[in-house]
This record gives structure tokens, C-alpha cells and sequence, in this order.
């Protein structure tokens, strides 16, 4: 901090007057924010300012244009920055006021902080405008206001600007000094060290991917205290675990305690379409019903959760998270009964996805800043409705910011492209996902490669496309997958049907070195007599040839 000196002494005496009785109030505030941001629209004022602070040891930073493109600009670069911001903004005609400003720099830069901003008023309100100011001001996370008394002389604005000033040093100090409060949602004062040791040790477990011991620890958590957060968290143990029936449970709970919230009405949702999946399966049809009817009104009621908010606090979207459906897209992801014969409820489904989209559509899913899980759950949806230019232009962004997310983004597309029976499309993006080196899984992603191409060169070879689909082949069989000699059986059918027999019976003759055992195999008799035929031909052309 700048020690009071010769150059101090040259100052105006008022001036000297001001950094002697201030300079030691703000000194703990100088020292957390060596440089201060403003803008206020007299100059004279700005100047001073600019003067005294830069007197007392900071470095002030300054604008006196006040129009709202030009304070967009720099307050979130200042904020970023961490400075003190005091914002002073004289309201225009067209410009609106200070609250329509913040939401505009909020809505073109979604994640700025505006902790550290401070809006100065030059007004006397009254107490219950200043509680109102005070509530519009606290949906952005701003702490701090500051009122002056309008139309005075600069020396008198300045000395109560630095007054108040002194105030907010005091109360940024009483803050570091207060002790945590404690939250009454938690268990008695006896049992909170012992409850907060349970849910830290429980979700370093669910981290390192233990749900079964996370649900224990969970368990002894939630016998103190049944509360929200601990009962959503064990529900998603239980859902990580597959046992879906306990982790509805869980989320239904945890729904009861906040009914406004979303999250738990839409892993409900997922719990009953997993649910569905097993009835499904066991060939229990009644019970899929049941299921799909619970999923479907608890994702309705999420979404319903959503659209009530959003529209409680249309004036205020500083209220609004970035990305508010994206429950929902998790919800709408797990909801998958494609290859259940569940065609009404897949097109049911279908709508409803087209709406959430539609209603997030303003989000901008390409912005780096955005969550690459919300920016992969939207692209997955995108290409469920086969919107797959869109979808692939999403994935590939996200794999050219970080390659590291090649396996999940390249794998999710593949997903979905197979399930909407797109097979070329997959096996073409498992084809490059394949090729990228240190990829995770590769064996699992080859496995997946053949049996896409396998599926696509059987669409060329019904299309009358032979090259093509013996190309396919080559392909899988170059990434070495398991079962490889029954590509081979694929492939001599291929050049079997262009009527190249001898190539036919050299992939034939690869696929019985790699696995004799196959000529005695009912798959082959069952799926492939041409090859028997061929292979037994074979034998009668050896035998014949020996004995000449």
C-alpha cells in the first residue's frame, strides 16, 4: 500500500484530509482488491476518484462512456479479472435501467461473477424500495449496494462514497470473522460432524465408482438425517448399481421433501424405463405398462417443474440456470424402448423430446463453456431424431476441443445410430473412432465396428453393392475382432455371390485355419450351406489331386 508522501502533500488540503481519515479504514479492502473498476457519468467525479485511489495504492480502472453496449463490454472484464466494480449507471430513455443492463451482460456472458460488483445509486429511496432494489440485485449473487445522496457537490458524493466505502470494509471483515451457520436441515449439533464425515466419505466412493459401499455409508448418513441431498445421492448409488427398484425409492423420497424440483421427478422417469427394459425382458407385459405410465407422468412432471420456473421468472433470467431442461435430456436418454415393439410410446417419446428441444433451442450447444455431458445428452437426442448433420456437427466440436472425449462422444453417436438401424453412418464413425490412438475400450469399440459393418455390407450386398460390402470386410477384418472367422464366412458369401470362387473359397480356407471346428458347427450348416457345399468341394478337389 502507498505510503503518504511529498506527492501526497501536493494535494488539495481537503484531499489530504480525505487519504488520512480513509486510507486506514479501507485498508484491508485495498489489499483484497488491489485495483478498483468504475464508471460513473459526471467525469469530474470519475477524475477524482481516479485521483484519490491511485493516491491510497491502487490501480483504478475507468470508463466514463455510459452507454450499455460499451459497460457490457467492460464490466465482465473486469469481473473476470476480479476487481471491485462500482457501477454507477444514469438511466436513458432507451437504455433501460441498471437491472435490465445486468441481465443483458447475463445473457451474453452467462458465466460472468458479479460477486465483486457493487451498483451505486444516486438516490434517497425508501426502505422498502431499497429491500426491493436489494432482492432484484441479489438473483445475481451481488452482496453489496451503495446509496449517495443526489445532487450534492463532488467533494460531498466523494466523501460519502469513501464513507460507505468504510462500511462495506467493515462488513467484509465481520463476514471473514463469522462462523459457518449451521443448516437446521441437518441433524442435531451431537450428530453433525458425524454426518457430514458419512456424506464426504460416501461421495468419494460414488467418485471412485464403490456405489455398493457409497450406499452403505449413504445409508448410515440418512439415519441421522433423511434429508434431500442425501436421499437423491443414494438413489443414485442404487442407480449405478442397476438396482433401479431401490433407487426409486430414493427419488421419490427425495421428491417429497422438494416438490419443486425436477432432478428427482426425472430420475424417477429413467428408474421406470430401466424398470420397463427388465419387464420387457422377463416377458412380463402388464408390469412394462405400469412402468412405462409412472415414467412417463414423472417425466411430464419434470418437465412441467421446468416450465414453471422458467415462467415464474421470465423477468429475471438471472434466476434461470444456464442449461434448465437438462434433467430432462438425461431423463429423455434413459427413456430408450426402441426394439421393445413399444411403438406407441416410442413415438410418444419422440414428441416430447422434439418439444424440450425446441423450447431449449436458444442454447448455443456448440460454446466450449457449456458442460460436454449436456452438450453429448443433446447431440444424442439429436440424432434419436435423426437430425445426424447437426448431431455430428456437435460431436466432432466437442472431440476437436478435446480428444480425450472421442470415446464417449464417438461411441454415443455410433449408439444411436445403430438403434435408428443407420448402420453405414455408425460403422463409418467406428471405422474413425478406431483409428485414434490410446483410445479407451478398443476391443469393445471393434466388437461394435463388426457388428455394424457386418449389418451394412448385408444392406450393400442386398443393394447389389458386392465391392462395396467386400470393402466393408476387409475393414473389420484388419481391426483383428474376435470371431473373425465368421466374417470371413461373410465375406466368401460375398465374392460367392459375384461368382468368384476362388477368392470365396480362400476366405473360407482362412476362416476353418483359424477355427476347424466350424465345418462341423450347426451355424454353418443353418446359416451359410453354400459355404458347406463349397467346402466339401474343396475336399473332393484335394483328394482328387492327391491321388493323380
Amino acid at each position: 500500500m502507498a505510503e503518504y508522501n511529498s506527492e501526497t502533500e501536493s494535494l488539495p488540503l481537503y484531499k489530504q484530509q480525505l487519504i488520512k481519515k480513509y486510507k486506514s479504514k479501507l485498508d484491508s479492502l485495498l489489499e483484497k482488491y488491489p485495483h478498483f473498476s468504475y464508471t460513473f457519468s459526471d467525469i469530474k467525479l470519475n477524475n477524482n476518484i481516479t485521483n484519490l485511489l491511485m493516491h491510497m495504492g491502487v490501480k483504478p480502472h475507468t470508463i466514463n462512456a455510459q452507454s450499455s453496449d460499451t459497460l457490457m463490454k467492460y464490466i465482465p472484464l473486469w469481473l473476470f479479472n476480479k476487481n471491485l466494480v462500482l457501477f454507477h449507471y444514469k438511466v436513458e430513455k432507451k437504455e433501460g435501467n441498471i437491472i435490465n443492463i445486468l441481465r443483458a451482460i447475463k445473457r451474453h456472458v452467462t458465466k460472468v461473477p458479479f460477486e465483486n460488483l457493487v451498483p451505486v445509486f444516486f438516490s434517497t429511496l425508501s426502505e422498502k424500495k431499497q429491500i426491493e432494489i436489494f432482492r432484484l440485485l441479489g438473483g445475481f449473487g451481488i452482496k453489496h449496494v451503495i446509496f449517495l445522496t443526489p445532487n450534492t457537490a463532488v467533494d460531498t458524493t466523494i466523501e460519502e462514497l469513501f464513507e460507505e466505502l468504510s462500511l462495506l470494509n467493515e462488513k467484509i471483515e465481520s463476514e471473514k470473522k463469522k462462523k459457518p451457520a449451521i443448516d437446521t436441515a441437518l441433524p442435531p449439533l451431537a450428530n453433525l460432524d458425524q454426518y457430514k464425515d458419512y456424506v464426504l466419505e460416501a461421495e468419494s466412493l460414488m467418485e471412485n465408482g464403490k456405489f455398493e459401499k457409497a450406499i452403505e455409508i449413504f445409508t448410515k448418513a440418512i439415519d441421522l438425517n433423511p434429508d434431500f441431498d442425501s436421499l437423491l445421492h443414494r438413489g443414485d448409488a442404487y442407480y449405478k448399481s442397476k438396482q433401479f427398484m431401490y433407487a426409486l425409492q430414493d427419488y421419490r423420497e427425495a421428491s417429497k421433501l422438494h416438490q419443486k424440483e425436477s432432478e428427482p421427478l426425472a430420475k424417477m422417469s429413467s428408474c421406470c424405463f430401466k424398470l420397463v427394459r427388465d419387464a420387457v425382458k422377463s416377458g412380463n407385459t402388464e408390469k412394462a405398462k405400469q412402468f412405462v405410465a409412472i415414467g412417463m407422468k414423472a417425466m411430464k412432471n419434470a418437465k412441467e417443474k421446468v416450465d414453471e420456473f422458467i415462467k415464474k421468472n421470465s423477468d429475471k433470467p438471472e434466476l434461470i440456470p444456464e442449461h434448465p431442461y437438462k434433467d430432462v435430456f438425461a431423463s429423455l436418454i434413459d427413456s430408450d424402448v426402441r426394439g421393445l415393439g413399444m411403438y406407441e410410446v416410442e413415438d410418444e417419446l419422440n414428441k416430447l423430446t422434439q418439444v424440450v428441444m425446441q423450447e431449449s433451442g436458444e442454447v448455443n450447444y456448440l460454446d466450449s463453456s457449456i458442460d460436454i455431458d449436456i452438450r453429448i445428452d443433446y447431440a444424442i437426442l439429436l440424432t434419436r431424431n435423426k437430425e445426424y448433420e447437426k448431431a455430428e456437427h456437435i460431436f466432432r466440436k466437442i472431440i476437436k476441443e478435446n480428444p480425450d472425449s472421442v470415446g464417449p462422444a464417438f461411441n454415443n453417436f455410433a449408439v444411436e445410430l445403430r438403434k435408428n438401424g443407420n448402420n453405414g453412418k455408425a460403422f463409418e464413425v467406428y471405422s474413425e473412432l478406431v483409428r485414434f490412438p490410446n483410445v479407451p475400450d478398443k476391443e469393445i469399440i471393434v466388437e461394435n465396428l463388426k457388428i455394424a459393418g457386418v449389418k451394412f455390407a448385408l444392406e450393400l450386398r442386398d443393394d447389389f453393392k458386392m465391392e462395396k460390402a467386400i470393402n466393408v470386410y476387409k475393414i473389420i477384418l484388419s481391426n483383428k475382432p474376435k470371431g473373425k472367422e465368421w466374417v470371413l464366412c461373410e465375406c466368401a458369401m460375398a465374392f460367392l455371390e459375384t461368382q468368384d470362387q476362388a477368392n470365396a473359397s480362400s476366405r473360407l480356407m482362412e476362416a476353418i485355419y483359424i477355427n476347424p471346428t466350424i465345418v462341423k458347427s450347426q451355424r454353418l450348416k443353418q446359416m451359410y450351406p453354400d459355404l458347406l457345399n463349397l467346402q466339401e468341394e474343396m475336399v473332393k478337389k484335394l483328394t482328387l489331386g492327391l491321388s493323380m
